[in-house]
């Protein structure tokens, strides 16, 4: 009975040190993946047996990009977030930017977004997959950590007025268009909600910075099954 019992315990031992190496190796060996200039962070699996990629990809300095925010480049020059370079402030009048109209918001306050398209030719946005198909496609990342965090994807927010299932139609995609030198403007509210019973739920984002994220390209991609052609980032704001 004896020899049994140390035999069982010896076959329990080598399997934690071999589950534990597992473990140790996955987390030591889950390294970034470079996209060009773009980062697309890898972190264990809930369980450590593997590596998983986080819908995240962003200008890198450890993959060559040139800046990662406005801070990095000199004086007059910001952040290109479409081929992570620095370009001066004058040439930045050709490109798409994305703005929040304050900097500083309450939970549950009314947002307005823009997008202007400052190009010499029209752009395209993802229009969301599903009953609010006529819903542009924005993300919001939280900072956390000394990084850019996926805090909802998709940012499923209601424009003002909307009601769960106001349009009716099922799962819809499509894109919307953007003609040069013209603008987009959508008023969101900063909560995110989910139809319970055909009501929409109310759930708030927590205190923190944050910053709005949207894939714009020259065509429609929608129904591609591919990632969009370009990423484009807002300013900074803080909800208290």
């Amino acid at each position: 009975m004896k020899l049994k019992i140390k035999i069982l315990i010896g076959v329990l031992v080598v399997g934690l040190i071999l589950i534990g190496g597992k473990l140790i190796w996955n987390l030591s060996t889950c390294r970034d993946i470079c996209y060009g200039n773009k980062v697309q962070p890898q972190v264990p699996t809930a369980f450590g047996f593997d590596c998983a990629s986080i819908d995240i990809l962003a200008c890198s300095k450890k993959c060559g990009a040139e800046c990662e925010t406005h801070k990095d480049c000199l004086e007059g020059f910001i952040c290109n977030f479409e081929n992570c370079r620095c370009i001066s402030e004058t040439k930045s009048e050709k490109q798409v930017t994305l703005t929040t109209d304050k900097t500083e918001y309450e939970e549950g306050e009314e947002m307005k977004i823009v997008i202007n398209n400052k190009r010499d030719r029209p752009i395209y946005l993802l229009l969301e997959e599903d009953v609010y198909a006529d819903s542009i496609k924005i993300e919001i990342e939280r900072h956390e950590n000394g990084s850019w965090v996926s805090a909802l994807s998709p940012f499923t927010l209601f424009s003002k007025n909307q009601k769960c299932g106001s349009f009716g139609q099922g799962p819809r995609i499509g894109c919307e268009k953007i003609e040069p030198q013209e603008k987009l403007e959508i008023e969101k509210s900063l909560y995110y909600s989910k139809c319970v019973d055909e009501q929409p739920k109310q759930f708030s984002f927590p205190h923190g910075r944050y910053r709005l994220k949207i894939g714009i390209g020259e065509k429609c991609w929608a129904g591609t099954g591919k990632e969009a052609p370009n990423i484009i980032y807002s300013n900074e704001f803080t909800i208290k």
